[in-house]
């Protein structure tokens, strides 16, 4: 039986998406009218959340907080 995923394990902490979203909201690529990265075309309030997803220009990374226990 494969192993289910929770929201825990799939979300990051709360400071870790604030940090995100900060690092966003002064990016070049931020359209603040709608949250959105110019560069990927994700809606930001939704994707800092997430460990999997990084910046797609390096400002931040996954999270592997986890991966590596």
């Amino acid at each position: 039986m494969a192993k289910q995923s929770t929201k825990s394990s799939l979300l990051v902490e709360e400071k870790v998406r604030q940090e995100r979203y900060e690092i966003c909201k002064v990016c070049e690529y931020y359209t603040w009218q709608i949250k959105i990265c110019r560069k990927c075309g994700c809606w930001l309030p939704a994707k800092t959340w997430v460990k999997s997803f990084s910046c797609p220009i390096n400002k931040w990374g996954k999270d592997l907080s986890d991966e590596e226990k």
